[in-house]
C-alpha cells in the first residue's frame, strides 16, 4: 500500500545522511589544508619573532619538510583548553595541531597557537551550516512524507477526511472544472490544516482519527518535539533559544538551554535525529498499512529489506523497532518472525542492553527450530561450544555456509575467536 512512499522516504533520508557524511570530511580537510597553508608561515615566523624579538623574512613553506613537522603535546593540550568543548573544532584541531613545526620553546609556541586557534574558530562555521541545513531538510522530508501518507490514505478512503460537510464559496466553485477538482481542493485544505499544527498534534490526530497506538512515537515523543523545536529556532530565530523552545521541550532535553543561547547541530546530534525520524515515520506508515490491509505480505518483505539494510550500517536502534513491528504483525510469516526475534535480540546486544533480557533468553528452547537458527541463537548467547557443535552439523547438512557465518552480523563475536578459526581451518582441510 505504502511501499513506494516508504521506499522513497527511506532513500531520501539515507541520501541526506550520506551527503552529510561525505561533505563534512571534505570541508574539514579543505579548511585544514587552507588554514595550514595560510597560517604556517606566519605562525612559525611569529613564534620566532616573539622569541628572538628580531625581524626576519617570512620562511618559505618548502623549507619545512614533512620530517620537520612534529606534534608538541603540551601545546596541543593548551590549545584544546583554549577552544573549549566545541566538538567540530576539537576534532579538526587534532589534525591541525599535529602539523605544527617544532619551535625553540614551547611557551612561545603555545602563545602563538592559542591566538591562531581563536582565529581559526570562525573558519568552521561552514560545517555548522551544513549540519543545520541538513536538519532543516530532515524535517522537511518528514513533513513531505506525512503529507504523502495522508493524501494516499484520504484518496483511497475519502470519507475518512470528513470533507462532506465542508462548504465552498461561489467563486471557488466557478474555478473548478469538475467535482474531483473540488474534492482535491477540500482535501488539500484538510491536510494543510493538519500539517500546520505542531508535530505532537500530528500524532494526536493519528491516535484520534486513525485509532493508531503509535507506541513507537511514545518512546521518542520528547526527542521528536525537541528536534522539531530546534528546527523552528534555526528557521525562524537564527538558532537562538527563545521562551517557546523552553516551554515546549521536556526539561530533560534542555538541561543546558536558556533563553538567548545559540543552539548548534553537531554530527552526533544530526545522526541521532535522522535515525529517530526515519524509524518513527516509517512505522507510522506501516501501522496504517497494517490497519488498512493486514494481510498484505509486501509490508513484511519491505520491512525485512529495511532491517537488513540498517544492520549492514550498524543502525541498531532502527533494527530494534522494525524487528519489533514484524513481531507484532500477526500476518507476518513465522519464518520472518523467527528471524525478526533474533534480530531484535541482536539489536539489544549491540546497544548494550543485552543483560536486561538475557535471563529471559536463557529460558527459551530453540532445539525445535531449523539448525541454522539454533546456530544463530548459540552465537547470540556467545555459547562457543554449542555454536561449534551445531555448526558442524549445519555444514554437513548444507543448512549453512562459512560465507554466511563470516558475513552475518549475529556471528560477529564467534568468528573472531581462536576456537572458530581453528575449527574452520581443520574443517576445510579434511
Amino acid at each position: 500500500m505504502f511501499a513506494n512512499q516508504i521506499t522513497e522516504f527511506n532513500e531520501s533520508l539515507n541520501s541526506l545522511r550520506a551527503f552529510s557524511s561525505l561533505v563534512e570530511p571534505f570541508l574539514i580537510e579543505k579548511r585544514l589544508v587552507d588554514s595550514v597553508i595560510d597560517n604556517s608561515e606566519s605562525l612559525i615566523t611569529g613564534i620566532i619573532k616573539d622569541y628572538t624579538n628580531t625581524k626576519i623574512q617570512a620562511l618559505p613553506i618548502p623549507e619545512f619538510s614533512k620530517e620537520k613537522m612534529i606534534t608538541i603535546p603540551s601545546i596541543i593540550k593548551e590549545a584544546f583548553d583554549t577552544i573549549g568543548e566545541d566538538p567540530i573544532l576539537r576534532e579538526s584541531m587534532k589534525s591541525f595541531a599535529s602539523s605544527l613545526a617544532n619551535a625553540d620553546t614551547e611557551e612561545f609556541a603555545k602563545i602563538r597557537l592559542s591566538g591562531q586557534m581563536k582565529e581559526l574558530k570562525s573558519k568552521f562555521n561552514h560545517i555548522e551550516l551544513l549540519n543545520t541545513n541538513t536538519l532543516i531538510s530532515l524535517m522537511s522530508f518528514a513533513e513531505w512524507f506525512f503529507v504523502q501518507i495522508l493524501h494516499f490514505y484520504f484518496e483511497k478512503y475519502p470519507e475518512a477526511a470528513s470533507i462532506d460537510s465542508k462548504s465552498l464559496t461561489y467563486e471557488e466553485i466557478k474555478s473548478f472544472n469538475s467535482i474531483k477538482d473540488a474534492q482535491d481542493y477540500l482535501l488539500d485544505n484538510k491536510i494543510e490544516g493538519i500539517i500546520r499544527g505542531s508535530i505532537d498534534s500530528w500524532f494526536k490526530y493519528l491516535r484520534s482519527q486513525f485509532k493508531l497506538s503509535i507506541k513507537h512515537f511514545a518512546l521518542y515523543e520528547n526527542t521528536l518535539i525537541e528536534i522539531s523545536q530546534r528546527r523552528n529556532l534555526l528557521v525562524h530565530n537564527g538558532g537562538i533559544i527563545n521562551s517557546i523552545y523552553i516551554s515546549k521541550v521536556n526539561e530533560n532535553y534542555r538541561t543546558e538551554a536558556y533563553v538567548g543561547k545559540k543552539i548548534i547541530v553537531d554530527k552526533t546530534y544530526l545522526d541521532s535525529s535522522i535515525s529517530t525520524v526515519q524509524v518513527v515515520f516509517i512505522l507510522i506508515a506501516t501501522e496504517i498499512w497494517l490497519k488498512v490491509d493486514p494481510n498484505d505480505q509486501k509490508r513484511t518483505e519491505l520491512i525485512v529489506r529495511l532491517i537488513n539494510e540498517n544492520m549492514d550500517e550498524g543502525r541498531w536502534d532502527i533494527v530494534e523497532h522494525l524487528s519489533a513491528f514484524i513481531l507484532s504483525d500477526k500476518s507476518a510469516p513465522n519464518i520472518n518472525k523467527l528471524i525478526a526475534q533474533l534480530n531484535f535480540w541482536l539489536s539489544k546486544k549491540r546497544q548494550g542492553e543485552f543483560e536486561e533480557i538475557f535471563k529471559e533468553i536463557e529460558k527459551i528452547d530453540y532445539s525445535d527450530k531449523p539448525i541454522r537458527y539454533q546456530i544463530a541463537f548459540a552465537a547470540l548467547k556467545d555459547n562457543t561450544k554449542l555454536f561449534l557443535e551445531l555448526l558442524e552439523d549445519g555444514l554437513i547438512d548444507n543448512q549453512i555456509s562459512f560465507e554466511e557465518i563470516d558475513t552475518l552480523p549475529i556471528f560477529d563475536t564467534m568468528i573472531v575467536t581462536k576456537n572458530y578459526k581453528t575449527f574452520k581451518e581443520h574443517y576445510k582441510n579434511r
